[in-house]
């Protein structure tokens, strides 16, 4: 802990969303990242920001990590969905058609925003 970049930083128990991504900033390029991350993985009453994950982020990823792949519902291809779904899962890289997708979704996002 001694090498971590946000030691004696208030921020790293944020107030607000804009305090909260610059605390995650900090985390970046923090040496002992995964370290830390794995460490507030393992005790769920951490509040703050530790490996770069805010509270929510780590309750998501114990969920994921608990779920074993044969309990997850089949990724359905082509879709944005299914998109999130290799996200969430870990399935990396997306494969080409679940990301054509997600980059049709954004686009229909970005026309409607400027549309309104």
């Amino acid at each position: 802990m001694e090498q971590a970049e946000c030691v004696g930083l208030d921020i790293m128990v944020p107030d607000t969303a804009e305090q909260s991504k610059q605390a995650q900033a900090v985390c970046v390029e923090c040496p002992v990242r995964s370290e830390c991350m794995e460490y507030a993985l393992a005790d769920p009453g951490l509040v703050g920001i530790w490996g770069g994950m805010t509270s929510r982020e780590r309750r998501q990823e114990r969920q994921r990590r608990d779920v074993k792949p044969s309990q997850r519902k089949p990724i359905k291809h082509g879709t944005d969905g299914g998109y999130h779904a290799h996200r969430r899962h870990g399935v990396l890289p997306v494969c080409p058609e679940c990301s054509r997708a997600h980059a049709d979704a954004v686009a229909e996002h970005k026309a409607t925003k400027e549309a309104a």
